[in-house]
């Protein structure tokens, strides 16, 4: 038997607590000293708006066309909230690795409102020569115009949130275009100098059976795709893909035994044709990982953020920007750092747990890079933890590193919330949920 408590990826702790006042972020974030960590740094840019609306989602976003004054508005508060953080000297004083543009749908925005942002971060950020970038995209609004330029302009990776090519769950989930119209999409983009194409795919789907989930594979490997990002469908309530599903419109996804099963097939068929399983859920071709999921996985260094609803995590305090896209842009029309909720600063202990729970996200985390960071093993931190994961089949160890067995990759969440200590103890199960869902702490619900 086997079931996932924590099916969202955990990026965010420590977690927020909505009680603390967000006015002078400046000095609460202490962005008026020098970084001195070694480590790179990932930018994320939210982009909520959407084409159109897909069943499962329940993220920040609103549909808009490129008409909308909304977007040229939400485009110039960007390039503005990334110019505030540019003057404080602890933007200025990072190394930043990577840049993702996500949402939403960022290719609902026109080429030059995504080259203004693009501009916005080279000119005014401490990028690298060869910093990555990823622009996640849409068939139904990314034509071969706009493909081409995103080309030009330099972009790294192009990602598009496939999830299926099964007509009939392509319904279920309202994705727009044919399972036709994808493939000649998909292969429209291949034509294009991009260093990385990556595109999602969803298991769990209603009425999806295993054979369903290896033939969109198998179609997606025909296609000879760079990246995959394999994510198990999680309805969640206020989505309407939950509410059709209580009505009886749709019939819910398989049993915890039949998800686990299309996890290990498609894990199975990826790494058999050649794939690496770099990160949960990314798989690769040798030589095409994403920078951008290593270096927020990597547990170690900041993750910045901009636009509305973003989390991001500077020195030692996890944030999340306002929700409403209005307010944010009133914010930013004021000068103000748009930061909605933070956490308080981490202490020492609450800075191991972080690097735990994000690195398992890495399938593994190694031992010297931890001491050398810490001065101390990771055993003699949390022995007892890792004792319990080993027993319970979910983790191995060698004289390097702890490493995910395949089950503790499913479990990856589960295991990963086992490390949050000083968050978590005593906590009940729900009670964690909760938490998690909220990215706040249990003191508050």
């Amino acid at each position: 038997m086997i079931k996932r408590k924590h099916k969202v990826a955990i990026l965010n702790y420590p977690l927020m607590d909505p009680r603390i006042p967000t006015e002078d972020m400046e000095n609460y974030l202490g962005l008026y000293y020098h970084n001195a960590d070694p480590w790179e740094v990932p930018v994320y840019i939210h982009i909520p708006f959407c084409s159109s609306i897909c069943k499962f989602c329940i993220y920040n976003r609103q549909i808009i066309d490129e008409c909308d004054d909304i977007a040229q508005r939400y485009t110039n508060a960007l390039v503005k909230e990334i110019m505030l953080y540019s003057k404080t000297p602890y933007i200025g004083s990072l190394k930043i690795g990577a840049i993702f543009f996500g949402g939403g749908t960022p290719t609902c925005l026109s080429s030059k409102q995504i080259e203004m942002v693009m501009n916005a971060c080279k000119d005014y950020l401490p990028v690298s020569k060869d910093v990555e970038i990823t622009v996640e995209s849409n068939p139904i609004n990314a034509n071969e115009e706009k493909v081409g330029f995103l080309s030009e302009l330099g972009i790294s990776r192009l990602s598009a949130g496939i999830q299926t090519f099964n007509p009939a769950h392509r319904k279920i989930l309202s994705l727009k275009g044919t399972q036709e119209d994808v493939i000649e999409w998909i292969k429209m983009v291949k034509k294009y100098s991009f260093k990385v194409f990556a595109i999602d795919l969803m298991y769990g789907l209603p009425t999806q059976t295993t054979e369903n989930w290896i033939a969109d594979l198998k179609t997606a490997l025909a296609l000879s795709i760079d990246h995959f990002s394999l994510y198990e469908l999680y309805v969640m309530a206020g989505s309407k893909l939950n509410d059709d599903i209580k009505s009886g419109i749709v019939m819910p996804g398989g049993s915890n035994e039949i998800l686990y099963e299309m996890y290990k097939t498609g894990d199975k068929l990826l790494t058999d044709t050649g794939y690496h399983h770099h990160i949960v859920p990314e798989y690769n071709k040798p030589g095409r990982t994403a920078r951008f999921w290593e270096l927020t996985y990597d547990g170690y260094g900041d993750n910045l953020s901009f636009g509305t609803s973003s989390y991001g995590y500077l020195n030692g305090v996890t944030y999340q920007n306002i929700e409403d896209v209005s307010a944010y842009i009133n914010a930013i029309a004021e000068n103000r750092i748009p930061i909605q909720m933070v956490s308080s600063r981490a202490n020492y202990q609450q800075i191991l747990e972080r690097t735990m729970v994000l690195a398992l996200r890495r399938r593994h985390i190694e031992k010297k890079i931890f001491c050398d960071q810490y001065g101390k093993e990771i055993k003699d931190v949390f022995g007892a933890i890792l004792h319990k994961h080993i027993e319970e089949g979910l983790i191995t160890e060698n004289e390097h590193e702890y490493k995910l067995t395949l089950k503790g990759e499913y479990l990856q969440g589960d295991v990963s919330v086992d490390y949050m200590q000083t968050t978590f103890r005593n906590s009940s199960t729900l009670r964690r949920q909760l938490a998690i869902g909220k990215h706040v702490i249990p003191d508050v619900l």
